[in-house]
């Protein structure tokens, strides 16, 4: 077997009333050494032992999460649920993906963003800051979150979120088009108007 960590026992924590054991390397690989301590797994099935994935730090991969391939997680990200890391992916920092989510390719999630749900972000994908991604596929583009105040807009592919409304762009078009632009999402004038204008510089439209 070419197990390359070893979960050690007696240096654990608990999520809910999940216990997470931390790795202990027992082989050296990459820029891993031999008794270095990892991040906190539930179990072996958490980790793909052939491939050069690694979980460093802090972070915490339990539940049915994957990590595997040359994927990292590190810091004090988390991967739980039925998630798949793998392939160059990174998850680091405060990043937080669970759910059916998968995070594969040359794809980065840091920062203080959650990927979950059914999204798929791959490719050269970079989600972080605050951003939320839930649906859809993220490939090429940069995802990153604009707060508003009272409510947050994201933007990914052909998709914006604003608030809980998701349209396809083309959608928001029209919306700006009919001046139908969600009022009721914001507390003041002043807010929507700033709401306007970065839904037409996410439309590519303007500049800010």
């Amino acid at each position: 077997m070419n197990t390359k960590y070893i979960l050690l026992k007696d240096d654990t924590i608990t999520i809910g009333d999940r216990t997470l054991y931390r790795i202990k390397y027992i082989r050296s690989f990459l820029d891993i050494n031999i008794g270095d301590l990892g991040g906190y797994l539930e179990s072996e099935n958490n980790l793909n032992v052939y491939g050069n994935a690694r979980v460093s730090g802090n972070a915490r991969v339990y539940d049915n999460a994957r990590v595997y391939g040359d994927a990292m997680v590190s810091d004090n990200a988390s991967v739980s649920g039925d998630v798949m890391a793998s392939g160059d992916a990174r998850v680091y920092g405060n990043a937080r993906v669970y759910g059916d989510a998968r995070v594969y390719g040359n794809a980065r999630v840091y920062g203080d963003a959650r990927v979950y749900g059914n999204a798929r972000v791959y490719g050269n994908a970079r989600v972080y800051g605050n951003a939320r991604v839930s649906i859809g596929y993220c490939n090429e583009d940069v995802i990153n979150l604009i707060n508003l105040g009272q409510f947050n807009i994201t933007s990914y592919n052909d998709y914006i979120k604003v608030g809980c409304k998701t349209h396809r762009k083309d959608e928001w078009r029209l919306l700006l088009e009919n001046d139908t632009l969600y009022k009721e999402l914001c507390d003041s004038d002043d807010s929507h108007k700033k709401l306007y204008w970065i839904v037409l510089f996410l439309l590519d439209e303007v500049e800010l």
